[in-house]
């Protein structure tokens, strides 16, 4: 018998992230993290409106509706606190996406938790200089599909990529194409320390005129992930 002959072809190029990888050590206690998750979106910042005072991430949603972006008056001094964040970027923009987030989140009544992660994520990426002012939707949208995926049941992701388009204007496509590299940015890592997404979770109740975390859970199912297990916690 002849040998069977090799196969012809061409070698295809490829993006390659083994840049990004590194021990995890997940079978041990995870260290204490360098992300505060109060720094980048300080509570305690207040911006102006043109049009109506002092805002918050609520008051956001009811401006935007009305007159969008461009009303928000840039915070100009945000760049000198935070220098690696893209200079593209300032805290109107940021707050505009989490504000977005929390609309679709509430048109597709997701779990808070899961917003708190993808305001996680999307900071992270901000402070590494990984979103700017073109990007910031796309990777908004894509931070919290992320997070939608870890943390909700799948039919919850029915109608998800609709919202965001018709919330963040950013398309299924679009999502789909920075999926995995987004995944890659976050160095595979999208299950959250508590430290790192419960200020946040906190914040939203507080927001939407929820007492506290307590209360929110005695009527809602969702997962708070702690470093070395993640636990479901239900009424």
């Amino acid at each position: 018998m002849g040998k069977n002959p090799k196969k012809s072809g061409t070698k295809r190029n490829t993006d390659s992230y083994a840049h990004l990888l590194s021990p995890k050590k997940t079978l041990v206690p995870a260290p204490p993290s360098d992300y505060n998750p109060l720094f980048l979106d300080d509570p305690s910042v207040e911006l102006e409106i043109k049009t109506s005072g002092l805002y918050s991430i609520m008051d956001l949603l009811m401006q935007f509706a009305k007159t969008g972006e461009s009303a928000i008056e840039p915070d100009d001094s945000f760049l000198l606190a935070h220098p690696s964040v893209d200079i593209s970027l300032n805290l109107s923009l940021i707050r505009s996406i989490k504000a977005k987030m929390i609309a679709v989140a509430q048109h597709l009544d997701l779990e808070l938790a899961s917003v708190a992660h993808a305001f996680a994520y999307f900071e992270k990426l901000c402070l590494r200089g990984l979103v700017n002012k073109e990007t910031r939707r796309i990777k908004g949208a894509t931070c919290l599909f992320l997070a939608t995926k870890v943390n909700e049941h799948k039919r919850k992701l029915e109608g998800f990529l609709d919202a965001i388009d018709k919330y963040l204007d950013v398309s299924e496509k679009e999502v789909r194409a920075i999926e995995f590299a987004t995944f890659a940015e976050l160095e595979f890592n999208l299950f959250l320390p508590k430290s790192e997404f419960i200020p946040h979770l906190e914040r939203i109740l507080r927001e939407l005129g929820k007492s506290d975390i307590e209360s929110y859970v005695e009527k809602r199912t969702f997962y708070l992930h702690y470093p070395e297990q993640s636990v479901l916690i239900s009424s």
